[in-house]
C-alpha cells in the first residue's frame, strides 16, 4: 500500500511539472534561463558599491537575499554577460576584490572527519557562464571557498557624475562621465527636480539651486545632455528623459547645481543682485 502511494506521488509531481528535489550531496544551481527573463524584468544580478549602476561588486540573488559572487571563479565571459544584461555595453575590466583582512578557517570540530571536505563549499555563490550572453549563465550556490575575494567589473558604458568648480563636491557645474569622457549638461529646461537627482545621487542632500550657465566656469569637451526632464525620483541623472546636447548647446549654457550639503556663496542675478549664503 505504501509503495502504491509513493509511486502515485512521483507520477503526480512529474505530470505537474515540478521537479523532484535534488539529492542532498548535489550542488543546487539556478539557471538564468529558468527565470524567463525579458528586458525590463528584475535580473538576478546587480553591481553595487561602484561609481554607478554599471560598475562595482557583483552580487547575485539567491531566493530573497543578495550575496557577493565568488571572485575565484569570476572570468571575462561572466563579466561580458553581466554588462550586456544590465544594458551597460561590454565589459571594460573584470577583477577580483580582495578582502581587507584575511579570513581564518574555522577550527576543526572534535570527531568530525568531514570538515576538510566541507571547507571547499563554504557558501560563496558563483556566476558561471559558458559564453558572453546572459542565457548561457547560471548561478551556482556554494561553488567555491569563501576566502573573501569578490567578483568586480567595470562595464564599457560605465557612467559617473560630479559637480566641479563650485568650491566643493556638492556645488558646481554638472558633469557626467559617458563613453570614457567627462562632459557637461545643457541648462535648457534645467530645474530643481533635475538638480534634486544630482544632489541625491552624489549624497549631497537635496537641491537648493538649479543654476543656468555662466554661474560656474564653462566646461570643455562634449555636452552629453540637453532638455533634461527629471521627475525628481530617478536614482541616476542618466535615467531622466533628455536629448543629446552636443549639437544644440554651447558651454556658456552648462547647467549647475548647489546642494544642501554645500557651503558655498553663489551670486544670483534676477531683477536685483544678491548673495545667498548656504
Amino acid at each position: 500500500m505504501w509503495l502504491f502511494f509513493g509511486i502515485t506521488g512521483l507520477l503526480t509531481a512529474a505530470l505537474s511539472g515540478h521537479p523532484s528535489p535534488a539529492p542532498p550531496d548535489q550542488l543546487n544551481t539556478s539557471s538564468a534561463e529558468s527565470e524567463l527573463w525579458e528586458p525590463g524584468e528584475r535580473l538576478p544580478v546587480r553591481l553595487t558599491n561602484g561609481s554607478s549602476s554599471c560598475s562595482g561588486t557583483v552580487e547575485v540573488r539567491l531566493e530573497a537575499s543578495w550575496e557577493p559572487a565568488c571572485g575565484a571563479l569570476w572570468d571575462s565571459r561572466a563579466a561580458e554577460a553581466v554588462c550586456r544584461a544590465l544594458g551597460c555595453g561590454g565589459a571594460e575590466a573584470a577583477s577580483q576584490l580582495a578582502p581587507p583582512t584575511p579570513e581564518l578557517p574555522p577550527p576543526p570540530a572534535a570527531g568530525n572527519t568531514s570538515v576538510a571536505a566541507n571547507a571547499t563549499l563554504a557558501g560563496a555563490p558563483a556566476l558561471l557562464c559558458s559564453g558572453a550572453e546572459w542565457r548561457l549563465c547560471e548561478v551556482v550556490e556554494h561553488a567555491c571557498r569563501s576566502d573573501g575575494r569578490r567578483a568586480r567589473v567595470t562595464c564599457a558604458e560605465n557612467r559617473a557624475l560630479r559637480l566641479v568648480d563650485g568650491g566643493g563636491a556638492c556645488a558646481g557645474r554638472v558633469e557626467m562621465l559617458e563613453h570614457g569622457e567627462w562632459g557637461s549638461v545643457c541648462d535648457d529646461t534645467w530645474d530643481l527636480e533635475d538638480a534634486h537627482v544630482v544632489c541625491r545621487q552624489l549624497g549631497c542632500g537635496w537641491a537648493v539651486q538649479a543654476l543656468p550657465g555662466l554661474h560656474f566656469t564653462p566646461g570643455r569637451g562634449p555636452i552629453h545632455r540637453d532638455q533634461v526632464n527629471c521627475s525628481g525620483a530617478e536614482a541616476y541623472l542618466w535615467d531622466c528623459p533628455g536629448l543629446p546636447g552636443q549639437h544644440y548647446c554651447g558651454h556658456k549654457e552648462d547647467a549647475g547645481a548647489v546642494c544642501s550639503e554645500s557651503s558655498v556663496t553663489v551670486k544670483i542675478e534676477n531683477k536685483e543682485s544678491r548673495e545667498l549664503m548656504l
